[in-house]
């Protein structure tokens, strides 16, 4: 055996070996044999399979090198060993393609799941965006004082019940002593009285994150009463309860009109 030919089989082996240390070999665990197994899986567990028969058909033919190089160029058996290492220098090539195959299916299969994460994300996004959107909208409105969604919670730190939520000033100017109230029912939607909450001032477009106590622990629903202030129920509509600025004259109502002249009944004219 030659010196030029010893060198292309140990170029030959490197090849093969290196090719091998870059497959899957090692990587992650046992699958649970209840969950379905995904494309990930499926495209991994083929790429090792063919990873572990590269790596056997490696060893094997590191051996039958290994015997060449041990035995006289002219000794009977190396024709077979020859023959058979040529069988699996082949084989390598072949293994070598599927393997570099086999890690693209993988990478294909990782690349689409991320990207079905990441629309499955999106949607989540949008879906938790549109529940954001409608509970951002005021459930009452009176006198440019919104009231939005509000629920029962329990308070983690004493465990009172309570009415929470949150209510906007949408005007410009504060609200002095404002009281929010809600009329409460039980499971039979009995009426069991009312809750509030207070503030001292909410200043103009801002924000209250009210608490309304709930002692009865019979209370299953809420339905909002009143706003309140200093002068007392805020109304929406309505003439204003202020007095006319100094210097300013009130219109005068109209006049009532006159009541209509009566209609004369008809004459009969009778011929005698």
């Amino acid at each position: 055996m030659d010196r030029g030919w010893k060198a292309a089989v140990w170029m030959l082996v490197g090849m093969v070996g290196w090719v091998a240390c870059q497959g899957p070999g090692g990587l992650g665990g046992g699958v649970d044999p209840d969950r379905p197994v995904t494309e990930v899986e499926k495209a991994l567990n083929a790429w090792r399979d063919v990873n572990a028969t590269k790596t056997a058909n490696e060893k094997e033919l590191i051996d039958i090198r290994n015997q060449l190089l041990s035995m006289p160029a002219d000794s009977p058996p190396t024709r077979e060993l020859t023959r058979r290492l040529a069988i699996l220098n082949k084989k390598a090539q072949e293994l070598a393609f599927e393997e570099f195959r086999a890690s693209r299916v993988y990478e294909t299969a990782v690349e689409e799941e991320a990207e079905a994460q990441r629309q499955a994300a999106l949607d989540a996004n949008a879906t938790a965006n549109a529940q954001t959107d409608s509970s951002a909208r005021p459930i009452h409105e009176v006198a440019g004082i919104q009231l939005f969604p509000f629920s029962i919670a329990i308070d983690t730190n004493n465990g009172i019940r309570a009415l929470s939520g949150t209510v906007t000033n949408a005007r410009t100017n504060a609200i002095d002593e404002l009281t929010l109230e809600f009329d409460v029912f039980d499971s039979g939607d009995q009426m069991l009285g009312t809750t509030s909450d207070f503030i001292a001032t909410l200043p103009g477009g801002s924000n209250w994150n009210f608490k309304a106590i709930l002692l009865d622990t019979n209370i299953v629903r809420a339905v909002f009463k009143e706003f309140r202030d200093v002068n007392g129920a805020i109304q929406t509509k309505g003439p204003s309860a202020l007095p006319p600025l100094p210097g300013e004259t009130p219109t005068p109502a109209p006049a009532p009109a006159p009541p209509a002249a009566p209609v004369p009944a008809p004459q009969l004219e009778l011929d005698f």
